[in-house]
């Protein structure tokens, strides 16, 4: 026992050594401090793999009215769902100071408006999104319930972690239909696992590792960059890729679309000479953020640089990644403010060499998305059609299938189509291919090589969830003939601005079918031409 006893002070000085409560990190040994670093970010994996694993709902769950209480049912039920509630259990050994005021942690106020910008956004985004008609549910309570828990995060930092409970089995229902994409909420759900990372340490040491979380923030920042910067680190795209052609492209998915085919080519050609320049932005932003910490006025550029791009593809294309712009525009704010975060920005070269390792190697330990492509001067975009039960034929805006519009829209409908379409798949490994898409100049090319290197083609399974989901869909619209909730006065901004979210051509009636097209674009710097238009799919729906 006393041996027992003698080992455990040993192990309690041993790690008060490692997690003293000292304000110069830079001065400490280089192995304490990547000690701090990797307990930070091992507690950060565990946290993010189980939050993910156990929020993970069955589709069927979400036809009741109240998705937390079908989350609190599955939670006993798995072994991921076992152990959250095993950390949480452990964390109430420290009831003490599970209460604390952000005031009492060290640089509190600060990290308030960072995790509130954070959890303001999700929040605001995933609790006035439009009705369910799959499932046919408002989940009103589970929408309560996320604004009530973004008033007690603002009140005591405890309730980062029940909010990220609440929140993800909601978003888990939009990944129903193929082509989901978790970019937009990814970076801002992270940095809140990351805070509640750094907050369990602070139960266990009194102390919240801020110094670290700022290190290791700024590399989770900086790697959801690099990430698509070397997804774009080609030859081929540096010298041949035109950034400017991203907008008739947008204009084929309706943005833009008040304006001529010859006024948005001729709002494009301004850029033209600019493409060079573009480029390098956009290299330097992306690729370029490995180098976050090199110096203490990087990270002010970068974040400064990654809002400008942000706001330079609302522009150019109608995707509005407002949740990226208010956490980057937030975290920017706090590092300037004077005796604020910024004076963590002075690492040392052993930080600053970690800081780099971190960034690059993010793909392991935070797995953010790769975004690269290159901009060809052809689109492939889709358009709907619904016949009223009263015979009457009218355009249908994508954005009618909200939630589920992203799916229509960014990730498109190519797997209904008959024929193969163009498109690169890997940036870097069909850079040959590139070069000869990037050079057709006219109709006849482009059907010679969508015959010769098109992809894909209807893909049968894939249809037929396709069909039962758009049927289901419109069922319960003809039972509801509406898709609006309490909230949705106050709805958040939509990913994708190009379709309109009103419905002036169907208003309240009763839809027997609707038919799905694809529209092909070709373009350049002098024209604009649709070549294609053809039917893709009809889904009718049982009377």
């Amino acid at each position: 026992m006393e041996l027992l006893r003698t080992n455990w002070l040993k192990a309690r000085q041993l790690w008060g050594n490692w997690w003293g409560d000292d304000s110069r990190l830079p001065a400490n040994d280089p192995l304490q401090q990547y000690i701090r670093v990797a307990g930070l970010i091992g507690i950060y994996i565990v946290l993010d793999r189980l939050l993910m694993r156990a929020t993970h709902l069955s589709f069927d769950r979400y036809e009741a009215p109240f998705i937390y209480g079908e989350f609190i049912k599955q939670l006993f039920r798995s072994w991921y769902g076992l152990a959250l509630v095993g950390a949480v259990s452990f964390s109430l050994v420290f009831w003490g100071r599970l209460l604390v005021k952000w005031q009492q942690l060290d640089f509190g106020t600060s990290l308030r408006w960072l995790i509130l910008a954070a959890t303001g956004a999700l929040a605001w985004s995933y609790s006035t999104y439009d009705f369910n008609l799959f499932f046919n549910q408002a989940h009103l309570l589970d929408r309560s319930l996320l604004l009530l828990f973004l008033i007690l995060v603002f009140w005591r930092p405890i309730f980062v972690f029940p909010f990220l409970t609440l929140l993800l089995p909601v978003v888990w229902q939009f990944t129903l239909m193929i082509g989901f994409s978790w970019t937009m909420t990814y970076l801002l759900l992270r940095t809140l696992v990351l805070f509640v990372a750094g907050f369990a340490l602070y139960l266990v040491n009194k102390r919240f590792p801020v110094q670290e979380f700022i290190l290791v923030l700024g590399c989770l920042y900086a790697s959801h960059y690099w990430q698509p910067g070397w997804g774009k680190l080609s030859w081929e795209w540096i010298r041949s890729n035109e950034i400017f052609l991203i907008l008739p492209a947008s204009y084929s998915n309706n943005w833009l679309a008040h304006l001529s085919a010859e006024q948005m080519l001729s709002f494009m050609r301004f850029f033209v000479p600019l493409n060079g320049l573009m480029k390098l932005f956009v290299m330097f932003v992306e690729f370029g953020a490995f180098l976050f910490f090199l110096h203490r006025k990087l990270p002010l550029i970068f974040l400064a640089g990654w809002v400008a791009m942000h706001l330079g593809i609302l522009a150019f294309t109608g995707i509005d990644l407002w949740m990226w712009i208010i956490v980057d525009t937030t975290l920017l704010i706090l590092l300037l403010k004077k005796n604020g975060l910024g004076q963590f920005l002075r690492l040392s070269p052993a930080q600053i060499v970690l800081s780099m390792l971190l960034v690059i190697a993010g793909r392991f330990w935070c797995k953010p998305v790769e975004i690269s492509w290159y901009d060809m001067p052809f689109s492939y975009a889709y358009e709907a059609q619904a016949v009223t039960v009263d015979g009457e034929e009218v355009d249908l805006p994508l954005s009618f299938f909200a939630p589920y519009d992203y799916q229509f829209t960014m990730t498109g409908l190519s797997y209904l189509a008959p024929q193969p379409v163009l498109f690169i798949s890997d940036v870097k490994g069909e850079a040959a291919l590139a070069k000869e898409l990037l050079a057709i100049r006219s109709k006849e090319e482009f059907l010679d090589m969508e015959a010769k290197h098109g992809l894909g083609g209807q893909d049968e399974e894939v249809t037929a969830d396709f069909d039962a989901i758009v049927k289901r869909f419109l069922q319960n619209w003809n039972k509801r003939l509406d898709k609006e909730t309490l909230f949705s006065k106050i709805s958040a901004p939509n990913i994708v601005m190009h379709y309109p979210k009103k419905l002036p051509t169907v208003g309240a009636k009763a839809l027997k079918e609707v038919r799905f097209y694809q529209v092909t674009a070709l373009f350049y710097k002098e024209s604009y031409e649709e070549i294609r238009r053809i039917p893709i799919r009809t889904v009718r729906v049982d009377q």
